[in-house]
């Protein structure tokens, strides 16, 4: 949460990709894992994320959202609550690759 996120650095790496693509993993997929902890004031991470840690918690929400109905349901209510309460996340994560792109061209 202090630490300073190098947006542009992290936009050189995923740039190529379709940003509706990008946007979508990053609301459907890393919020639900992220979203809890940098929401609460106090967050118990904050030091950095451990990142086979979190692709282990992403695969496990994919696995079970694929296998449950009920699952599927809460997660997609979930997503939803994310997409309003991360969404001052991912503007500057945009703003990093629309800016990356233009520098490219």
């Amino acid at each position: 949460m202090d630490n300073e996120i190098d947006y542009d650095y992290w936009a050189r790496k995923i740039s190529k990709y379709p940003i509706h693509i990008l946007k979508d993993i990053y609301f459907s997929e890393v919020a639900p894992v992220c979203g809890p902890n940098v929401l609460t004031p106090a967050p118990p991470i904050w030091q950095g994320f451990d990142a086979e840690s979190m692709t282990k918690k992403i695969k496990a929400n994919l696995s079970k959202r694929r296998d449950s109905f009920f699952y599927r349901l809460r997660y997609d209510a979930n997503v939803l609550y994310y997409r309003v309460a991360c969404r001052s996340f991912w503007i500057p994560i945009e703003q990093a690759i629309l800016r990356n792109r233009n520098e490219q061209t």
